[in-house]
């Protein structure tokens, strides 16, 4: 790819900002770790690349309407944008084909070697400090608690509505559903620096707890 699609690529991109846990620097560092793990794959960067900087055109459009996935209409915005602009259909329809499969939370199975490359980078972007702080910023845009407590004033890991409990049922394992083996060396690096962050604020939160609990007790005697 020569730096003219690039910029083209890029200033799409760039009119499709989402949120700043979703912005161009996401992008770039998904991009850069997806560089790092293909130098040792037999990769077309012509398809790598384009796939990396559209992967999240979908999401502006998919925070309006709940009901679709911002993979699915990523996809198609990719692949319609690539088509406009004389990009080669096989390899634009090979973009549509990683964007479409670049979610965890989606249905489709990464089946080629970009697709999988960017699953395993736009991963690795959702752990380590970097994470942590995606995560939380997104939890704020959605008014999401950083946790909720069940009704025995415990931590209720099974709510969809806090960060708690999206790091414990998402983030944590993460690096177990990572295609690649560079992709599983970095996401284990940047899981440590995570787990330091949530375990942390596990203990701060337990200990809350039992304030508030010593607090009913004595309210009650």
């Amino acid at each position: 790819m020569n730096n003219d699609k690039y910029n083209i690529i890029k200033e799409f991109v760039q009119s499709h900002n989402y949120d700043f846990s979703h912005d161009f620097t996401h992008i770039e560092r998904v991009l850069g770790y997806a560089l790092e793990i293909a130098e040792t794959l037999d990769v077309d960067y012509s398809v790598l690349i384009p796939a990396c900087l559209l992967h999240d055109v979908g999401r502006a459009l998919e925070f309006r309407n709940k009901n679709q996935s911002h993979e699915i209409i990523g996809a198609n915005i990719a692949y319609d944008f690539l088509i406009k602009n004389h990009y080669n259909k096989n390899n634009a329809k090979k973009v549509q084909e990683a964007i479409l499969s670049h979610s965890f939370r989606g249905d489709f199975e990464a089946l080629t070697i970009e697709g999988k490359i960017l699953f395993d980078a736009d991963k690795i972007d959702l752990t380590g400090f970097i994470g942590v702080s995606r995560m939380l910023m997104y939890a704020y845009k959605f008014e999401e608690p950083l946790y909720v407590l069940n009704h025995y004033s415990d931590i209720d890991f099974s709510t969809k509505r806090s960060f708690v409990s999206s790091y414990n049922n998402i983030i944590k394992d993460l690096s177990k559903k990572m295609y690649t083996d560079a992709g599983k060396r970095l996401i284990e690096k940047h899981q440590e620096n995570a787990n330091v962050f949530y375990d942390g604020l596990l203990s701060e939160i337990k200990t809350s707890i039992n304030h508030q609990k010593l607090l009913y007790k004595f309210l009650l005697d």
